[in-house]
């Protein structure tokens, strides 16, 4: 034995802390920290490689119906203590899915939280959508293809009966059938008498808490009479109020949502790496938020130049069943 200690000489006793994936005996900084504790909530593995054999295992019992982090627990939440010693906050084993019967991902269980919270059930591509307890809503759609036999106004026409047959309030309004001058003559500087029709529209905008667009990608931009029709009914005063001061603009249709329904014959990528999809760009931030409306979603109807006839009665039925949604 040594002088002074009473430990046999050849034996390999540590001279440092015993590490604490170990069972070996520890010394007293290590012996004096607190006790493991082991939460009977948490379902990871906990099992680390120890570089000592050990004689009895210390390993919990896992609960796999448990929630898959407890603060409570040492291997998931590390104290400033483990810190310290060279113990990474983050767990060795891997992060599984839930194993227990019947749940479901996490994703998939929020994103059905919202299609319930919105009133919407089953919407999957080619099912139609329902309405459980869904509220009622005004909303106004816009048919802006000049063509009255097109697929545009099938689509703005599908939408309407699915939204009455939902129980919306509904108006829809083609423009082909209104008459009104599409041009503004004098900007925004001389003022032009409003017909009565868009003296009707700019009041069915003011109702709506739900505005639809309907319309073609000509151009990476809407066709001449939508457009005419925007800068006639979206007047300073309607969509928004000009400032001196910062922030120079005030949005006068807040509180209602938008969507753009819309068709193009080119591929939606063919689109995107063109031109960076200028159509949404634009009517996205440049008109329909600039006005206030928020959130504002689209539907896209790409390549519909070689669809089929069974594609197109699909896309009809599924916008169908969004109007009936209200979304």
């Amino acid at each position: 034995m040594r002088p002074g200690s009473t430990t046999p000489t050849g034996t390999n006793w540590p001279r440092s802390p015993a590490p604490p994936w170990s069972s070996a005996p520890s010394t007293a900084n290590w012996a004096a920290r607190k006790p493991r504790r082991w939460s009977a909530s948490c379902r990871r593995a906990t099992t680390r490689k120890s570089r000592t054999p050990a004689t009895t295992s210390t390993t919990p019992t896992r609960n796999p119906a448990a929630q898959p982090w407890s603060p409570s627990c040492n291997a998931c939440n590390p104290s400033a203590a483990d810190r310290t010693i060279g113990r990474g906050a983050r767990h060795p084993v891997r992060r599984t899915r839930s194993t227990a019967a019947g749940a479901p991902h996490g994703r998939l269980r929020a994103a059905r939280a919202k299609r319930r919270a919105r009133g919407v059930v089953g919407l999957l591509p080619g099912r139609p959508a329902t309405t459980a307890g869904a509220r009622v809503r005004r909303i106004l759609v816009i048919d802006g293809h000049p063509d009255a036999g097109s697929y545009c106004a099938a689509l703005a026409s599908a939408y309407a009966e699915g939204a009455g047959a939902g129980g919306h309030e509904v108006r829809l309004m083609r423009l082909r059938d209104m008459s009104f001058d599409p041009i503004l003559h004098g900007g925004f500087t001389h003022p032009q008498p409003l017909e009565p029709d868009l003296v009707e529209a700019r009041d069915a905008v003011r109702w709506c808490e739900h505005f639809v667009i309907v319309t073609p990608c000509w151009w990476w931009h809407v066709p001449a009479l939508l457009k005419g029709f925007i800068d006639r009914v979206f007047l300073p005063g309607v969509g928004v109020e000009y400032l001196r001061r910062p922030p120079y603009i005030r949005k006068l249709l807040k509180g209602r949502s938008a969507r753009v329904i819309y068709t193009q014959n080119s591929p939606q990528v063919v689109a995107f790496l063109a031109r960076e999809d200028l159509f949404w760009r634009n009517m996205r931030r440049a008109f329909l938020r600039h006005c206030g409306f928020r959130p504002v979603r689209r539907t896209l109807l790409a390549g519909m130049q070689s669809a089929s006839r069974e594609r197109r009665e699909r896309r009809l039925r599924e916008v169908r069943a969004m109007g009936r949604a209200g979304r």
